[in-house]
């Protein structure tokens, strides 16, 4: 699991740890549970007004955003558990790492690219999932 963590790590051009404030971990923290529930909720409009605005121009809609989300991203939308791990600065941006894990019970990392708007907020810009390998006992 280690190498595959690292595997995903290299491949997102990850730094050291971000040395940021715990008001901004912690904004960044709500910001992606805000979406996470919104996502969890099936309400798109509030979903989509959390990403960022490069992302937002990729849409022609909330509804559309949702079914992206559904088709290629389901992990995030109804976790059975969510783990919050490090923030690292990549090479597409500030990144939180989040451990999840689906309702089938396997392991997931999620990376959440973060992206502040003109007016400060962050948003998320990109997801990147990657399904671990499941031990079994």
């Amino acid at each position: 699991m280690r190498a595959l963590l690292l595997a995903s790590m290299i491949a997102l051009g990850v730094s050291p740890a971000v040395a940021l404030d715990r008001t901004e971990v912690t904004a960044v923290r709500l910001t992606i549970s805000q979406q996470m529930d919104a996502l969890k909720k099936e309400d798109a409009t509030a979903a989509f007004a959390i990403v960022s605005p490069k992302l937002k121009a990729r849409f022609t809609d909330s509804n559309s955003f949702m079914t992206m989300v559904r088709e290629q991203f389901p992990v995030i939308i109804n976790p059975q558990l969510v783990s919050f791990d490090d923030i690292q600065q990549t090479s597409y941006g500030l990144t939180q790492l989040l451990r999840l894990v689906d309702a089938r019970g396997e392991p997931w990392l999620a990376f959440f690219v973060m992206e502040r708007d003109k007016k400060g907020r962050w948003g998320v810009a990109n997801v990147v999932t990657v399904r671990l390998p499941s031990y079994e006992a």
